[in-house]
């Protein structure tokens, strides 16, 4: 018999999508949890399921519980009250086996501010987008961890967003994707931040945000305000890059990796907002493909820098997801 499959995460943070599609072709019963969407009380839902043997797959950061979030990110639980964490799941749902999906090709075992790894050992099994050599020996024999592909790409979707076939041919192909928005919307608001990237939003490029609370407004603002094509937040990030020859993001951003390990050359802007320019290079410096770009006084990037980044095309490493590694897991 098949057991029941319940997933969980946030927003951008919920890349369980595919992952439950397959699995519900594949005759599997699949409930999902996406606190971005979710506007109710979950807790008695999974308690009803805590004798039934179901299996749980995340993507979310494990100990981000809302206790913990109401002290170091409040505006998480401000906009998604009914969020809980992987923790906080598995303490109501009591599940026979646990899953573990990274989200953040950055830092995909965890968030070093959240003190992550020492939570990993949790779950029966990791799914690593790469191999990881000391990972398993980290771990221990309990926990199982299984170079799974990247839970973002999928070889038959790469072109499927509607939104893609919008914008110029003109090259290069030059995608914008913006990061901490949620810094930029206390700060700026939609209109604000609009303006605040103006001067790299030109015409022939395209310009994607994650999805997350509110995202709407800003993207009509970039709309109104920008001569840039807006991709909608919806659309999946490995998608445009696949479609791109060079990706700007304005942090250290997942983006940034995923972007190199696609084989995508990148340009980091720097800037002062919402964290240091140092830890921006410092979280970067193992991709040195990456280049970067002075952004504190709002100019654009030259074409000179983008001829420099162009010239940096890195190697393809990532693969697709094995979505039926997952199903033989389950079968175990």
């Amino acid at each position: 018999m098949k057991p029941t499959v319940i997933t969980s995460g946030v927003d951008s943070e919920y890349v369980l999508g595919g992952l439950a599609s397959a699995l519900q072709a594949a005759g599997y019963g699949v409930h999902e949890l996406d606190f971005g969407v979710i506007k109710h009380d979950v807790r008695p839902f999974l308690e009803q399921f805590s004798q039934a043997g179901v299996a749980y797959v995340t993507s979310a950061h494990t100990n981000l519980t809302s206790r913990l979030a109401t002290s170091i990110a409040p505006h998480l639980i401000e906009k998604y009250p009914n969020y809980l964490s992987p923790l906080e799941v598995m303490a109501h749902l009591k599940p026979s086996r646990t899953f573990y999906v990274p989200h953040d090709l950055l830092s995909p075992f965890g968030d070093s501010t959240l003190d992550e790894y020492r939570f990993l050992d949790l779950y029966d099994h990791i799914l690593a987008p790469f191999e990881v050599p000391d990972l398993q020996s980290r771990l221990g024999k309990h926990t199982r961890v299984h170079v799974a592909g990247w839970i973002k790409y999928r070889a038959d979707s790469r072109d499927s967003h509607p939104d893609l076939s919008l914008g110029s041919a003109t090259t290069p192909r030059v995608a914008v994707f913006l990061s901490f928005v949620e810094h930029f919307q206390k700060k700026f608001g939609a209109a604000g931040t609009a303006d605040y990237f103006k001067p790299i939003l030109t015409p022939n490029v395209r310009v994607k945000l994650p999805v997350w609370h509110g995202i709407e407004e800003m993207e009509r603002a970039i709309r109104d305000r920008t001569n840039a094509t807006v991709v909608s937040a919806r659309c999946p990030s490995t998608s445009l890059i696949d479609q791109s020859d060079i990706v700007l993001c304005n942090g250290a951003s997942s983006i940034l990796a995923e972007s190199i390990l696609s084989g995508v050359p990148a340009i980091c802007l720097l800037d002062s907002e919402a964290e240091p320019m140092e830890t921006k290079q410092e979280k970067l410096k193992h991709f040195p493909q990456i280049v970067f770009h002075d952004y504190q006084a709002q100019t654009a990037v030259p074409s000179s820098l983008i001829d420099a980044s162009l010239s940096r095309k890195p190697t393809r490493q990532l693969t697709a997801f094995d979505f039926k590694l997952v199903e033989r897991l389950l079968r175990e």
